[in-house]
């Protein structure tokens, strides 16, 4: 589980440091800090990873998706 844990943390970081060099160079814009934005996005696919793999009507991702460019403003 730690393992889990330090991974997770290291994607959050990751996303985290993308959103942030994006807002950087203009090419993304958020309404929150990097760090809070990252989470809800990790969040974000996290969960619509996890409802694909129950069996659940399609367009889950395509959502997930929508609302990451709303998010991002792109």
């Amino acid at each position: 589980m730690a393992g889990n844990g330090r991974l997770e943390g290291e994607l959050r970081h990751r996303l985290e440091r993308m959103i942030a060099d994006g807002v950087a160079d203009g090419s993304l814009s958020v309404d929150d800090t990097p760090r809070a934005t990252a989470e809800v996005l990790y969040d974000l696919w996290l969960g619509a990873r996890h409802d694909r793999e129950d069996p659940q009507p399609p367009g889950q991702l395509d959502r997930a998706m929508a609302v990451t460019r709303r998010i991002l403003h792109v």
